[in-house]
């Protein structure tokens, strides 16, 4: 999905075992969990296994 979305927007992945601090910091409850953060805010999260096209739906809406 990087590759798809190059360009309009950064895909990072976080290990939270090894980052419980920043898990925490945002308030990670569940794995999988997608953030969308802009300006330095989370506008967005879910969290839960989900499709990828039901992902980039949902992605698409803040783009």
């Amino acid at each position: 999905m990087a590759g798809e979305l190059a360009g309009k927007l950064a895909v990072v992945q976080v290990n939270t075992d090894l980052n419980p601090g920043l898990a925490a910091s945002y308030q990670i409850q569940g794995i999988p969990a997608l953030l969308v953060i802009k300006g330095g805010q989370v506008v967005a999260k879910t969290s839960g296994g989900m499709s990828k096209e039901a992902i980039l739906t949902w992605i698409r809406k803040f783009l």
